[in-house]
């Protein structure tokens, strides 16, 4: 009896994994709106990208004088990440950053320097896919 119950249960667990893997292999492709071919992406998921930034001043010591940051929000999920820069040499600053979620992004730059055109209120949009 025992041999008996544990066959039909054996039985039961290969019939359940063959539903799972024909429904998954059932030809047909998976809606996925960020798998569209005529959409050109600024960014990739996970892969680090870069912003630049040119500062209106140069400053005695960059790192010491003045800090930047970069406010990046997903516009569909309301995540929003803060990522420092970093001084590049000269009056070059680079944010460098990895979006976690698909989807359009907002940025918007800070600076400690308000009057610094070049790396305060900077903003725009990215569309990671």
């Amino acid at each position: 009896m025992k041999k008996k119950i544990a066959l039909v249960m054996v039985c039961l667990a290969l019939t359940a994994l063959v539903v799972t893997i024909a429904g998954s292999c059932d030809g047909r492709k998976r809606y996925d709106p960020f798998d569209d071919p005529t959409v050109t992406y600024d960014a990739q998921q996970w892969v680090a990208g870069e912003l630049k930034f040119t500062s209106d001043k140069e400053y005695d010591v960059p790192v010491y004088n003045v800090d930047m940051d970069c406010v990046f929000t997903n516009t569909t999920t309301g995540t929003t990440y803060t990522v420092p820069a970093f001084w590049n040499g000269g009056t070059e600053w680079i944010v460098r950053y990895a979006l976690t979620e698909k989807g359009d992004w907002t940025w918007k730059t800070t600076c400690t320097d308000a009057e610094n055109a070049g790396l305060n209120g900077k903003e725009g949009t990215l569309k990671c896919g």
